[in-house]
């Protein structure tokens, strides 16, 4: 899975993101039955003088036992890693 996320403002220094995990194939909520939260991510945002915004490339990547997630800022090229155990 691959999404973009900008920032909601230009002085915002940080961007998080909650990933979730589930057995279901009809999920539409996280707060659903059988739904569970495996983790918080947070990754700062750097500071700019020019009035450019960020955009972060947010990619998920799954295996058995693992879920991994990317965040790349698109303008600086920086790019953090996590991972997380299933639950």
């Amino acid at each position: 899975m691959v999404k973009n996320f900008k920032p909601f403002s230009l002085s915002q220094q940080k961007i998080g993101f909650d990933i979730y995990h589930t057995n279901k194939r009809d999920v539409k909520f996280c707060d659903e039955t059988g739904v569970n939260l495996v983790g918080n991510w947070e990754i700062e945002l750097p500071e700019s003088d020019e009035f450019i915004e960020d955009t972060i490339k947010f990619t998920l990547t799954f295996d058995t036992i693992k879920i991994y997630a990317t965040a790349e800022n698109q303008r600086t090229g920086d790019k953090y890693h996590v991972e997380f155990k299933r639950v």
